[in-house]
């Protein structure tokens, strides 16, 4: 999965450049949006009952699930294809002093982690941003 075609490089560049605009910062937040995280966080409750867990958030945004995953006492590595949200991500933690395990840019159908590092894997959004199929079923094999 090294190289991507250009159509799906340009498509990588859209999503960056959309998600460029902060439109996670606090998404989750507005009233709009909060059943969305209310619901989302009951559903992850049901399949997390342990402390301690290595987590992955792959396309976390700004890390909302992660950031609360960190304070219910798990290891959190955030993932997130924009540069953007890694930086929101980022100021969140130095504005609250609270630190993630690691906070990176990176492509969910290439990771850098090793196989079986995590105990608990989310994918909350980037699979409707694949293209192609394979790419998808790619990633579900983690």
């Amino acid at each position: 999965m090294g190289l991507i075609s250009n159509d799906l490089q340009m498509d990588r560049h859209t999503i960056k450049d959309y998600y460029a605009h902060e439109i996670e910062a606090n998404r989750l937040d507005m009233e709009v949006f909060k059943l969305e995280g209310i619901r989302t966080k009951e559903i992850i409750e049901r399949y997390i009952q342990k402390e301690n867990l290595e987590v992955l958030d792959i396309g976390g945004g700004a890390g909302y699930y992660s950031f609360w995953l960190h304070e219910k006492g798990h290891h959190v590595s955030l993932v997130d294809l924009s540069p953007a949200n890694i930086e929101l991500a980022k100021g969140r933690s130095q504005s609250s002093g609270v630190s993630l395990k690691r906070m990176e840019t990176g492509d969910a159908v290439n990771l850098n982690f090793s196989n079986e590092q995590f105990d608990v894997v989310l994918l909350l959004g980037p699979l409707y941003h694949l293209p192609d199929r394979d790419e998808g079923q790619s990633i579900l094999c983690i």
